[in-house]
């Protein structure tokens, strides 16, 4: 009965890994159909004189606007935000058999979507809030069982 338990917690952190993975990647989904939309979409009144007005803002750096840049910064996120996802299905399904691994993982997550989540409530509206706080808090759940 012991092993089975001993087992079972054993598992947990993977799945806490799955979990905050797959978080990540639907994250990062919705962040780009939610992009592409309103590329797509017919803009508000203010919508076009906040975008002509980043357009005449160039980086002092290139030859891009702020407006290219926010696009860019947003598309760029989405992409990171997936591939941090699927580097986490990955170590849960290749490197299960490591468990100082998968702790590691699970901290990294936990610090990295603690501050995404930090940025998020100043900065952001309330998915990436609710996105990053489910990945934060699987991780940390999947801390917990670890150190059993």
């Amino acid at each position: 009965m012991k092993a089975k338990n001993k087992q079972e917690r054993g598992k947990r952190p993977v799945q806490a890994l799955k979990v905050s993975g797959w978080t990540l990647i639907v994250l990062a989904l919705a962040h780009t159909a939610t992009d592409i939309a309103t590329l797509l979409s017919e803009p508000s009144p203010q919508q076009n004189a906040a975008t002509a007005a980043m357009q005449q803002v160039m980086i002092p750096t290139s030859s891009h606007s702020m407006a290219s840049f926010v696009y860019g910064l947003s598309f760029s996120m989405a992409l990171f935000l997936a591939a941090i996802g699927i580097a986490l299905l990955l170590i849960a399904r290749f490197g299960a058999h490591e468990p100082s691994l998968i702790r590691a993982m699970l901290w990294l997550t936990t610090a990295l979507c603690a501050v995404g989540l930090i940025i998020s409530i100043l900065l952001m509206p309330l998915p990436p809030i609710i996105g990053l706080s489910i990945a934060a808090i699987s991780a940390i759940v999947g801390l917990l069982s670890a150190n059993r």
